[in-house]
């Protein structure tokens, strides 16, 4: 039986795989729209359905209801944070840059006194690809994070084929 602990570079370099990847399967995106109809009055947070003859079906809550298309003015929605994103893309980055540098930075050692050790320029990139997975996990998600804001989409001027197109795109993408 192999001892786990002897191979410690694979655990590490399989740590530096894991991070990134794990952070890219978490991309957010709010379901919960806020519709403004005609009376400015906010219909909120409901998801888009789908739309039937001239209406926005709407599931708000657990309320089902059908607004008309032309008594709508505007469709806003609050976008959530892309840490994950971000940290996974930063990570990613961070673990080249660094692996990289940490090779490139690599002396061998000039021998002095009676013992010299030199485990070779691969525990110098391990060293820079750690250093770089977590200073670009750090920076890659304060920039997802403050990479959220509001979607909006004024209706008030568009024709009904126009807003019923929008509407559409929106629920199927």
């Amino acid at each position: 039986m192999r001892n786990r602990i002897a191979h410690p570079m694979k655990n590490i370099a399989a740590l530096l795989v894991f991070i990134p990847i794990s952070a890219f399967t978490a991309f957010a995106q709010s379901s919960g729209w806020t519709v403004y109809i005609r009376s400015h009055e906010p219909v909120f947070p409901c998801t888009l359905i789908g739309i039937e003859n001239e209406q926005i079906q709407l599931s708000c809550d657990s309320l089902k209801m059908n607004v008309a298309i032309d008594s709508v003015q505007m469709l806003a929605r609050e976008k959530e944070t892309h840490f994950w994103a971000g940290a996974g893309y930063g990570a990613l980055a961070g673990v080249v840059v660094g692996a990289a540098v940490g090779l490139v930075m690599y002396e061998k050692p000039k021998p002095s006194g009676y013992f010299t050790l030199d485990l070779g320029p691969a525990v110098s990139a391990v060293g820079g690809g750690v250093l770089g997975v977590v200073t670009g996990f750090l920076v890659g998600g304060i920039i997802g994070t403050l990479s959220c804001g509001t979607e909006m989409y004024d209706l008030s001027k568009e024709t009904t084929a126009s807003r019923m197109h929008l509407i559409r795109a929106l629920i199927y993408r």
